[in-house]
């Protein structure tokens, strides 16, 4: 392909920006209207991309659904990382309770993120699932680093957490995903107190004997147990850098740049 330029922009510069085009018309319709609801000259005749230039970009409509949901997953890990950023002496109570409540309310409190992230993205194809598998591999990965750390702190006891860490991260997907079809009856607030309950009580049993370890009342502004008026919720959080390498995100604020370019 030439790299020509036209009104001032390669043939490279000119390709990027279908891309993002693309995916940025892809992530509306697919948040709003369903995966399944959205054929491909919907999305092109959105985005103003040809057909024919859409599969220069994308081996398929599967294709461009895997990389909707990357891009929106890795701007809710960074989000992540930077509740958990700069606190080394925090506990991992307080830590699973930052990075959980953040990733609740980063995905929970916008519908397109919720509806890609934890149902768009469910059942649609073999290749699509195991997409979701390496993803949540990405996950268990993150929740070991952090279960490491803690070892070393002795904090909690040394053995085998993989299949509680995936019990627990399928939990929170199975969770949030029912609550999205089954027309949302409890506010965002009210599943995200009780998702991040339901994370202390799962994790108990990983704190040794004497562990300082408490689990909170359910905590949430109606509906539900109200919290103790006198409970420190204050977070702390840690370094970022290991769990970004185990996700595999380095390229997010690429990403970032490439869907903020001007058309």
């Amino acid at each position: 392909m030439s790299n020509r330029a036209y009104g001032g922009r390669t043939a490279e510069q000119r390709r990027a920006d279908r891309h993002a085009r693309l995916v940025e018309s892809a992530t509306e319709l697919f948040g709003t209207d369903g995966y399944a609801a959205t054929p491909i000259e919907r999305i092109c005749s959105r985005a103003g991309v040809s057909t024919r230039n859409f599969y220069e970009e994308f081996d398929s409509r599967e294709a461009l659904l895997m990389e909707v949901h990357g891009q929106l997953t890795n701007r809710v890990w960074m989000k992540v990382f930077e509740s958990l950023m700069g606190l080394e002496e925090a506990t991992m109570q307080q830590r699973a309770v930052a990075g959980l409540t953040t990733y609740v309310r980063e995905t929970v409190n916008d519908p397109i993120y919720v509806r890609i992230i934890h149902v768009e993205i469910i059942g649609v194809s073999p290749a699509v699932e195991d997409y979701r598998f390496k993803q949540r591999e990405k996950w268990t990965q993150i929740v070991d680093i952090e279960v490491q750390r803690a070892i070393s702190r002795g904090e909690v006891i040394k053995r085998d957490y993989s299949i509680g860490t995936i019990g627990l991260i399928g939990a929170v997907t199975a969770i949030t995903h029912h609550w999205w079809r089954s027309g949302r009856t409890r506010s965002p607030e009210q599943l995200e107190a009780e998702l991040i309950h339901f994370a202390e009580v799962c994790m108990l049993d990983l704190t040794n004997p004497d562990s300082s370890w408490q689990v909170a009342a359910p905590r949430t502004p109606a509906g539900l147990v109200e919290e103790s008026a006198n409970e420190d919720r204050t977070v702390p959080a840690s370094e970022g850098g290991p769990l970004v390498e185990a996700l595999g995100i380095q390229d997010a604020a690429a990403d970032e740049s490439l869907a903020n370019q001007p058309s």
